[in-house]
């Protein structure tokens, strides 16, 4: 999506209502933030990444499990590749 430039003092968000899953937001790459309130109203607020002239949004409702296979393998910026998840311990550390 494009936007014009934003007046000083302006904020922008992108509010999600009862999504039934866990929802992650990124904005032009980064990440806006992640949700589990999943009955509830779900609110990101987009204004720090958003830029004049084109934008692009990326949602994603259901737990990182529930992609399908074509998607898991670092297609969803910020996070790691179905090997990458699989390799790392319970506490998130990595083996040498």
């Amino acid at each position: 999506f494009t936007l014009p430039p934003l007046h000083e003092g302006t904020e922008v968000f992108l509010v999600l209502e009862q999504t039934m899953w866990t929802t992650a937001v990124w904005i032009n790459g980064a990440p806006a933030g992640e949700s589990d309130d999943c009955y509830l109203p779900q609110r990101f607020r987009l204004t720090p990444h958003l830029r004049a002239g084109h934008n692009e949004i990326v949602v994603r409702i259901g737990g990182f499990d529930t992609l399908p296979p074509d998607h898991i393998g670092g297609a969803l910026p910020g996070r790691a590749s179905a090997e990458q998840h699989d390799a790392a311990g319970p506490d998130g550390a990595r083996g040498s």
